[in-house]
C-alpha cells in the first residue's frame, strides 16, 4: 500500500543520523531497509516481502548488537527496550487481529515510526 511506502521513508532519517555519527555499516543497513520497505509496500509481492524481512532482521540484529555493546544509562536502556517491545507487540499481536484494511495501514505506519524512534535512541545513546 502506498501509504506504508511513504511511512517506510522514515527509516531514511535513521540512515542519515547514523551516517553523520560515523556508523557506516548501521547506516547502510538502514538505507537498505528504507529501500526494501518502500519497495515492498509499493509492489506487495512474496519476493519483496521476503527481501524486506531480511533487511528488517539485519537491522534488528545489528541494532541489538550495537545496543548491547554500549554502556548506556539505565533510563535510556529501558526506553529503548520498551520501544522494541511495543514494536513487537504491534507486529505480532495487534496487526494479525486487524481486519479493516485502513486501520491495518495506519497501525503498520505507526510501527514504522516506533521502530525508527527506537533506532534513533540506539544511535544517540
Amino acid at each position: 500500500m502506498i501509504v506504508n511506502s511513504i511511512s517506510g521513508l522514515v527509516f531514511a532519517s535513521n540512515a542519515i543520523l547514523l551516517w553523520l555519527n560515523n556508523q557506516p555499516l548501521y547506516a547502510t543497513l538502514m538505507c537498505l531497509l528504507t529501500i526494501t520497505s518502500v519497495w515492498n509496500h509499493y509492489v506487495e509481492t512474496k519476493i519483496s516481502a521476503i527481501i524486506d524481512k531480511i533487511a528488517v532482521y539485519a537491522v534488528v540484529l545489528y541494532g541489538g548488537y550495537h545496543f548491547l555493546c554500549k554502556n548506556v544509562d539505565t533510563n535510556i536502556a529501558l526506553t529503548i527496550i520498551t520501544m522494541f517491545i511495543a514494536s513487537g507487540l504491534i507486529y505480532y499481536v495487534i496487526l494479525p487481529q486487524i481486519s479493516n484494511p485502513l486501520r491495518y495501514v495506519q497501525i503498520h505506519g505507526l510501527l514504522h515510526f516506533v521502530a525508527s524512534i527506537g533506532h534513533h535512541l540506539i544511535a544517540l545513546s
